[in-house]
């Protein structure tokens, strides 16, 4: 694999910021629905030092009032994003000449974040899109990362995985995602659908539309929304308290998996008929 990244075909900008809402929906015997505002940032990881320069109110690596943190994405002995996701691939056996990588998060505000669910888009020396990585987080300090090979062939961003990582306290494990992503363009856009036995468990999706990132923009951004990993778990939590007032019962939490990568692969449990 390349560890030098091709010039970045999809965007001139190292950053966008995406303005849209997330949508929760639990299905069968539980009905709950939540919708909140968020805003989150697409960049390229080779970028960063542009990124840094882009406005006095957004920074890497150092407290700002909106920032990005390498760290926040990769584990511990590793010295760059593209170190950690170039490792990703290859443990897993997925080989390619890797060039330009970017990521959907939700940035840092007044020193803190909380993503439970950061994108990192792979792309081969010719700016096409070969492998996702998913990296999911749960309240409880854990993480884990879903990976899938892309076909270059197909526009569809469509797959399934077996649930690896317990993520709600309310949705027991035995479960399979179903993944529609679109790569963000003008918009961004992810559906995640949750199924068991019994049909859909769990409806999760986030539409955004792109804006200007500009030091005007970024400040309306705090003023308007206020958004922090604060303000996200605090959101989580209370949630989470309102459906166990309406009588879901808590699932017991496993360990996470040994390993910090799953890989999607055929053999899914695949409920469900979203992905063909």
């Amino acid at each position: 694999m390349s560890t030098t990244p091709a010039p970045s075909p999809n965007h001139t900008s190292p950053a966008r910021f995406y303005l849209g809402e997330v949508v929760h929906t639990r299905h069968q015997d539980l009905s709950h629905k939540l919708r909140y505002t968020v805003f989150s940032m697409f960049l390229d990881i080779d970028r960063l030092p542009e990124i840094d320069r882009l406005s006095p109110v957004l920074s890497v690596n150092r407290w700002n009032i909106f920032g990005f943190f390498e760290q926040d994405h990769m584990p511990e002995g590793y010295t760059s994003l593209r170190q950690f996701v170039l490792a990703a691939l290859t443990d897993n056996d997925i080989s390619f000449d890797v060039g330009q990588i970017t990521l959907l998060a939700y940035p840092r505000f007044l020193g803190h974040a909380f993503n439970p669910l950061s994108i990192f888009f792979c792309h081969d020396q010719q700016g096409t899109l070969r492998a996702v990585l998913y990296q999911v987080r749960n309240t409880f300090g854990q993480w884990h990362h879903y990976l899938t090979e892309v076909d270059p062939s197909s526009d569809a961003l469509a797959h399934a995985c077996d649930k690896k990582f317990y993520v709600s306290p309310f949705i027991h494990m035995d479960c399979t995602y179903h993944f529609r992503v679109r790569q963000p363009g003008e918009t961004a856009s992810i559906l995640i659908r949750q199924f068991d036995r019994n049909g859909p468990v769990l409806t999760a999706a986030f539409k955004g539309h792109e804006k200007a990132l500009t030091t005007r923009s970024l400040l309306w951004f705090a003023l308007r929304y206020f958004q922090g990993g604060f303000k996200i778990l605090a959101g989580i939590h209370w949630e989470a308290l309102k459906m166990w007032r309406k009588g879901a019962k808590l699932q017991p939490r496993p360990e996470p998996p040994a390993q910090l990568v799953t890989r999607m692969s055929a053999d899914t449990i695949t409920y469900g008929k979203e992905v063909q």
